[in-house]
């Protein structure tokens, strides 16, 4: 049966070599790999009983490297997504909204003077884009 334990405080790649290679000499033991970027120990034994197997793995390090932990892999548990926000997307609904009413407007009928038409339009593009605006500018400065 494969288990899986995190091995705390073992920092040694060489005592985690020797370690893997007492823990194959014991009889309960079929393999034994360790992993030290997440310190887990993922052991087959045929022991049943998890208390033992931990045991015999506490005794092997306790033997190899001191202040090494033997505990049970606990697997974290995911993170439900979460769909609220501190925000609201009414104000950026209202903006195009607007924006969308001031240059239909300002396209489709003869209002506005034609030398009004170019500041209006670069107006509207600002406070529709003024998120995207704001960011090209940010990264112009940071070159």
């Amino acid at each position: 049966m494969e288990r899986i334990f995190t091995l705390q405080n073992l920092n040694c790649a060489n005592c985690a070599s020797v370690i893997e290679e007492k823990l194959i000499q014991l009889e309960s033991v079929s393999a034994a790999t360790f992993t030290i970027g997440t310190k887990q120990l993922r052991i087959t034994s045929t022991l049943e009983d998890m208390d033992a197997l931990q045991e015999q793995i506490q005794a092997v390090c306790d033997a190899t490297e001191d202040g090494v932990v033997v505990v049970p892999f606990v697997r974290a548990a995911k993170k439900a997504k979460q769909d609220d926000h501190d925000h609201e997307h009414n104000a950026s609904l209202s903006a195009i909204i607007v924006g969308a009413i001031v240059m239909a407007v300002a396209e489709l009928t003869n209002w506005v003077p034609e030398q009004y038409m170019t500041p209006l339009l670069i107006v509207t593009f600002v406070v529709l884009g003024w998120r995207i605006v704001w960011a090209a500018v940010k990264n112009g400065m940071k070159g």
